[in-house]
């Protein structure tokens, strides 16, 4: 899956949604692309709240007879902002942010759920790569096994 096609994914849910922003994040936090754009808050604190906050989902199945979530979504309704979260894969995660109150119309829950859910969907075999330099960079997404490239994710600090 090529970095344009992730977009294109991400653009479908912030154009039928009404979002400030749309992004695609890793559930340690990081926010690994986004469209639209918002600045009321940290982008890294906000990645990495929603992160534990989909993580908490994840847990939550394994006190139950369910051996792995199917799909897992929660909505944030405050003042000023608004969040919306889907789960993509048990390393990944969409998330929508809102502003309350605004001009600018928002989709019903069921719409950004509608929507969220087939951007999920479609994002299922996304995956981690790490440069060969071990240089800090930003992860380079896309292709198929993300077990594999996971598992191999910091090998360059060995």
């Amino acid at each position: 899956m090529s970095s344009t096609h992730v977009q294109a994914i991400l653009q479908t849910v912030w154009q039928n949604t009404g979002a400030q922003s749309v992004m695609l994040v890793s559930l340690d936090g990081r926010i690994i692309d986004e469209v639209g754009s918002f600045s009321n808050i940290d982008k890294g604190t906000l990645g990495a709240l929603l992160g534990h906050g989909m993580a908490a989902f994840y847990e939550i199945s394994s006190l139950s007879e369910e051996s792995e979530i199917e799909k897992a979504f929660f909505y944030y309704q405050g003042t000023t902002l608004e969040f919306a979260c889907t789960s993509i894969n048990e390393h990944y995660f969409l998330a929508a942010v809102y502003t309350s109150g605004s001009e600018t119309p928002q989709a019903s829950l069921g719409l950004i759920w509608h929507y969220s859910k087939q951007a999920c969907e479609q994002l299922q075999h996304i995956t981690v790569e790490v440069p060969e330099t071990g240089e800090s960079a930003s992860p380079v997404l896309y292709e198929d096994d993300l077990s594999v490239n996971v598992d191999n994710l910091f090998d360059f600090l060995e």
